[in-house]
């Protein structure tokens, strides 16, 4: 194998020295173009493809020669990959036995992990759920005591802190309706005093306007009573003045008779 190698070295160091003719003919193609062509276009392009076809040649050869000398290290690299394949078939079903059987395990542990992982997320989401509730039950007692809730301190507050804040804010509760119903005693006692003052001002002038009409009915009547009494009077005078009038004329008919 050694020797092969060195054979190869050598053969390919022999190629390399055709560096120098590689480089000539590319440098006799310089210059040549379609367009460039003294004798016209069509010229050109003959001149163009005939370089192009010298160095396609020249690169065939390359091709060639570069498969030619990579065969028998194909040929060796095929016998290393068949041996290493019937090798590989010695030692791979077991390991892929012990594989299998350690996935086994793997499965099994990741499995646990997993089962602990959603017991303890489980455990944490139910302790959130349960200290949210706890806290929304805190917020609605502050807030039925009259007081304004912080959660920073409801959230942290031992049970303890928490009934020292509920008994807090209870006495603050009851104070505040101790004054509340001492206010709305107040108003209600002067409500009564003031509905007291209205009613003997109503009844007042109810007597007044009683008197009023009293005294207006009076003198109403007393005036009818001069009025009746005027008539009377002229009722009176008017009825004299008849019967002196019949007299005069019956005493004037007694002369004329």
């Amino acid at each position: 194998m050694e020797e092969q190698k060195k054979s190869i070295e050598t053969q390919v160091a022999e190629w390399s020295a055709t560096d120098a003719a590689l480089r000539e003919a590319v440098a006799l193609t310089e210059g040549i173009t379609v367009e460039g062509h003294a004798e016209g276009e069509k010229k050109g392009y003959q001149a163009v493809e005939k370089a192009r076809k010298d160095l396609k040649a020249k690169r065939v050869e390359i091709e060639n020669r570069r498969a030619e000398l990579k065969r028998p290290i194909i040929d060796l690299g095929k016998l290393v990959d068949s041996e290493a394949k019937r090798l590989t078939a010695l030692v791979e079903p077991r390991e892929i036995e012990l594989s299998k059987d350690a996935e086994k395990y793997e499965a099994r542990l990741a499995a646990i992990k997993k089962a602990e992982e959603d017991r303890i997320a489980a455990e944490r989401a139910e302790a959130e759920r349960l200290a949210r509730e706890a806290l929304q039950a805190r917020v609605q007692s502050v807030v039925a005591l009259g007081g304004v809730p912080d959660l920073g301190f409801l959230g942290a507050a031992t049970e303890s802190d928490f009934s020292d804040l509920l008994t807090t804010l209870q006495a603050a509760k009851d104070e505040r309706e101790t004054i509340a119903a001492r206010e709305a005693a107040e108003a209600a006692e002067c409500a009564r005093i003031a509905e007291e003052g209205r009613i003997a001002r109503e009844k007042a002038e109810a007597i007044e306007r009683a008197k009023r009409d009293a005294e207006e009915a009076a003198a109403r009547a007393e005036q009818e009573a001069r009025a009746a009494a005027e008539r009377k009077r002229l009722a009176e005078d008017r009825a004299a003045m008849e019967a002196e009038q019949e007299r005069i004329r019956i005493e004037q008919e007694a002369r004329a008779a």
